[in-house]
């Protein structure tokens, strides 16, 4: 068993455990035990368990070490000078709903490109990001780079459902506009304007 990856497999032992710990008292020597007749060696699943967890607790930058350890074909991916769209704003004082306003976003739009909600395409204009890098003192690439890395939990998230947390997949800005409900329609159509798609 690869110590650096929680697999499918320890998942479902996971929950496994999670229910026999819920339905009776095990001591800790007796889970050891089972877990050894059920041909798993403890040690190696408490390390998997806590490397999985400390990379989602990790700030940014090594949350993507961590990720180029498990995936050699994101290693190529920059690294990032700036904690996140919403901590750059903030380190500069500016509220989230000031950064809506200087990029012309509502502030549900901002929180999807902060978490990389976003993709990065044809439908993504490029004065949204130029907008944006602007109004943190990032260059565009930078920005791009950023978004292109994909979906990530919120900074401050805590998880704490005995499931694994799943992210949410990244949708078009078209879309994202769209399915905002806190844009008017002057917003929305301005912004699908950019998009070409009216």
């Amino acid at each position: 068993m690869d110590a650096n990856k929680l697999t499918k497999n320890d998942a479902e032992i996971l929950r496994r455990i999670n229910r026999f710990t819920s339905d009776a008292d095990w001591s800790t020597d007796e889970l050891r035990a089972e877990l050894i007749n059920e041909g798993i060696d403890p040690d190696k699943l408490i390390s998997n368990v806590k490397n999985t967890i400390s990379m989602f607790l990790s700030p940014l930058p090594e949350a993507a070490d961590a990720v180029e350890t498990m995936q050699p074909e994101k290693a190529n991916r920059k690294r990032f000078s700036f904690d996140g769209i919403l901590g750059k704003a903030k380190a500069l004082g500016i509220s989230n709903f000031q950064l809506a306003d200087m990029t012309e976003l509502s502030v549900v739009l901002i929180a999807q490109f902060d978490r990389g909600l976003i993709k990065v395409n044809e439908k993504l204009p490029l004065e949204i990001v130029k907008r944006i890098a602007e109004a943190v003192n990032e260059t565009t690439e930078q920005i791009l780079d950023y978004l292109k890395f994909g979906p990530r939990f919120a900074k401050d998230a805590n998880f704490k459902a005995p499931d694994s947390p799943t992210l949410t997949e990244a949708q078009d800005f078209t879309d994202a506009v769209r399915d905002d409900p806190t844009l008017s329609d002057k917003q929305r159509e301005k912004l699908l304007t950019l998009s070409n798609e009216v």
